[in-house]
């Protein structure tokens, strides 16, 4: 993942954002998905 890359924040984000953000490398779909199941569980 890289580092600038929020993974919660971009869980809040729009479907667009994350899917650019998956396209461009700076987040992996594993990763995604661990956020928005911790970011579910608050």
């Amino acid at each position: 993942m890289d580092p600038a890359v929020d993974a919660a924040a971009l869980v809040a984000d729009t479907p667009r954002a994350q899917a650019a953000a998956l396209r461009a490398g700076h987040v992996t779909a594993v990763e995604l998905a661990a956020a928005t199941v911790a970011a579910a569980r608050e």
